[in-house]
């Protein structure tokens, strides 16, 4: 496993995807829910050939390859409002975030971001992207969720670019009084094997474990969530999409953020293999590059680290 450092600023939530020679790498960085966090997007091969910055009080963000030398890039802003109730504090921005997409593309040692649009979440505010997109039954899935009362929900897409709401996922299991209103969980990862889709998803409740649901038609439907044995003390957790029931999974191993884990998951429990981080580490997100790499990105102490693993690693591994 090679190990690069892509940011060393106060950086978080990254996501990655092939891209021309290499991949495209997307994080916020600046003071956490201020007007000065943005995204970024950086173009690597060997080593960093481009970086641009979007807009301040841009957010949380996912990547979506197309094909040759362009992504699809869907990012959060801060609206500060519904137009009813007005964030009140930092991390009540989130709750009152919409969603844009733009089309990103390499040219040389360029990198081009077009114009953005309004990502159909049918006018929704406070929805958020968070872990990667999977592709399966020739189309892609992605995961978001709602950040007060909050659930899960799956847009389905056959080009990357036009969505529609497939699914929910916990809408019928809520709490009181939480941190986060009603619900107890968000930030669903899935993964599927032929036609049965599966989720872990990050618990905001005391529960202290990830939750798990399955789907039986290519996630259409849910069944309510259950307690995983995978530890999850309000972590964001992510599950490798490989067509196979059980793939590798990142995880918080413990009560804290002080343990990073790369493992297998197992019948609703994990197989620890390799710690990622040496900091205080959260946020994994992945994808495969052109030759079947794994690319393994989180945030580790206040930057971004970078894992790559080839395919014969990545096989020795399941």
């Amino acid at each position: 496993m090679r190990t690069n450092i892509v940011s060393t600023r106060a950086s978080h939530c990254a996501a990655v995807c092939k891209i021309a020679d290499g991949t495209l790498i997307s994080y916020y960085n600046g003071p956490e829910c201020t007007d000065r966090q943005a995204v970024n997007l950086e173009y690597w091969i060997d080593k960093r050939v481009a970086h641009v910055r979007l807009p301040d009080k841009t957010g949380n963000s996912v990547l979506i390859p197309l094909g040759d030398n362009k992504a699809v890039l869907i990012f959060s802003i801060f609206n500060d409002t519904d137009g009813v109730e007005i964030a009140k504090h930092g991390a009540n921005r989130w709750r009152f975030c919409t969603n844009w997409q733009t089309i990103i593309t390499i040219i040389g040692d360029q990198i081009i971001v077009d114009d953005a649009i309004r990502f159909n979440f049918d006018n929704y505010v406070g929805h958020l992207v968070r872990c990667a997109p999977i592709k399966a039954n020739n189309k892609w899935y992605l995961p978001t969720y709602k950040e007060h009362d909050v659930y899960g929900e799956v847009f389905t897409s056959t080009d990357g670019w036009n969505w529609t709401l497939l699914s929910r996922i916990g809408t019928n299991i809520e709490q009181q009084n939480g941190r986060f209103g009603k619900g107890i969980l968000i930030q669903p990862t899935i993964w599927h094997h032929n036609e049965t889709f599966y989720s872990l998803s990050r618990d905001v409740s005391d529960h202290y474990k990830a939750w798990y649901s399955e789907s039986k038609d290519f996630g259409k439907h849910w069944s309510d969530p259950v307690s995983s044995e995978i530890d999850n003390a309000n972590n964001s957790i992510v599950a490798i999409d490989m067509n196979i029931p059980e793939p590798l999974i990142v995880w918080n191993r413990g009560y804290n953020r002080n343990t990073l884990m790369l493992g297998k998951y197992h019948n609703k429990s994990a197989i620890s293999i390799q710690q990622l981080n040496k900091s205080k580490a959260s946020y994994p997100n992945y994808c495969f590059d052109n030759q079947n790499s794994l690319h393994i990105v989180h945030t580790d102490g206040i930057g971004i680290v970078r894992h790559i693993l080839t395919k014969e690693e990545v096989a020795s591994l399941i």
